[in-house]
């Protein structure tokens, strides 16, 4: 959730609250409300997922579904971000809530002079077979925590590996990075975060 965001938050609140007074049989009508309120100004955030190759901040790389139409709004502040088979490239400085490679290899790249930061956690999932997903560019990557090959998939019996990545510049991790595989009825699932380039914090 964004600094913006929260105190329009806060704000609502404290306006409603003081709106009703003592008046608690209103304690409902100001939950519905605040509620409607709050879903107005996005504060839990929206969804987006890239369906082309393109740059961060122009609409014709999201859409709000999975493999749906292009021209969803750029992600920002406590948005959720999936990025698919596609090279998705920062050329402004950029924030969301998190960025999942899932369902096939992707790429996301941050360019010279740029800063994306993700608030909380970048995750390379395993799903049902081999995919690599890399992070590039010159610029730098700020995210609260990295996972690889979390929530692993037991319905397809076969190996299968989960790679991330790091190319990139600058690369500064604030909590943990877990790397995460299993054994299951003979078949392994392996992860792996490669570090083949840039500085990693």
């Amino acid at each position: 959730m964004s600094m913006f965001k929260l105190v329009k938050y806060i704000e609502i609140m404290k306006n409603f609250t003081k709106f009703l007074g003592e008046n608690r049989s209103g304690w409902m009508k100001m939950l519905l409300v605040v509620m409607g309120m709050v879903w107005g100004f996005g504060v839990f955030g929206a969804t987006r997922y890239s369906v082309a190759t393109g740059n961060w901040n122009s609409t014709a790389t999201w859409s709000s579904s999975r493999g749906g139409a292009s021209g969803a709004s750029v992600p920002v502040a406590g948005d959720v971000v999936y990025i698919d088979a596609y090279t998705v490239t920062v050329t402004a400085t950029a924030e969301c809530e998190s960025v999942t490679f899932d369902q096939a290899s992707g790429t996301l790249t941050v360019n010279t002079g740029i800063t994306l930061t993700v608030s909380g956690e970048i995750y390379s999932s395993i799903q049902t077979y081999t995919k690599t997903a890399t992070i590039s560019g010159l610029g730098i990557l700020n995210c609260g925590s990295i996972a690889v090959g979390k929530n692993l998939t037991y319905s397809v019996l076969a190996d299968y590996t989960n790679t991330l990545i790091s190319t990139i510049s600058t690369l500064n991790c604030s909590g943990n990075i877990n790397i995460h595989g299993d054994y299951y009825s003979s078949y392994k699932k392996h992860s792996t975060f490669s570090i083949e380039g840039g500085i990693v914090s």
